[in-house]
C-alpha cells in the first residue's frame, strides 16, 4: 500500500493551531527603601564604611522568590558599568522588612548606586 503524505488544506491535513502561554507578571518593585551608614575598624583596604539596608517587599505576582538581586556601583568608576552584588543582602529572607548590613568592602566618602530587585523564576 502506499503512503502518501497529505497537502496543507487537503481533507487529510492536520490543522495547525498556534498557542501562546499567558505572560507572567513580574513582583512588584520594592518600597520604602532606605540605608544608614557608619565606619567600622579597618578593613581590606584600609577604614572600611558601614551600610544598613531596609527594603518592603511587594506582590510577588507571578514569582517564585530565589533571592533578592542587589548590587552596587561606586560612582567614582568613570564610565560606571562595574556593578558588585552583595551575598549577604542576596541571601536576607523575603519576610516582612528586609534588613541587611555591609561592614566590609566599601570605601568611605564614596557614594555608591544601587539596585534592589526580586529574583525569581515562573511557578
Amino acid at each position: 500500500e502506499a503512503c502518501t503524505v497529505p497537502l496543507v488544506g487537503g481533507p487529510h491535513s492536520a490543522e495547525i493551531v498556534y498557542l501562546t502561554t499567558p505572560a507572567g507578571v513580574p513582583s512588584d518593585p520594592v518600597a520604602n527603601f532606605t540605608f544608614d551608614t557608619g565606619l567600622v575598624g579597618f578593613g581590606t583596604n584600609g577604614t572600611n564604611a558601614t551600610m544598613t539596608f531596609a527594603w518592603d517587599p511587594q506582590d510577588l505576582n507571578d514569582c517564585n522568590f530565589t533571592q533578592w538581586g542587589f548590587r552596587l556601583m561606586d560612582t567614582r568608576d568613570g564610565n560606571m558599568s562595574f556593578w558588585f552584588s552583595s551575598p549577604v543582602c542576596m541571601a536576607t529572607p523575603m519576610e516582612g522588612n528586609v534588613t541587611c548590613y555591609i561592614d566590609d568592602g566599601l570605601d568611605t566618602n564614596t557614594t555608591y548606586l544601587v539596585q534592589v530587585r526580586t529574583e525569581c523564576h515562573d511557578p
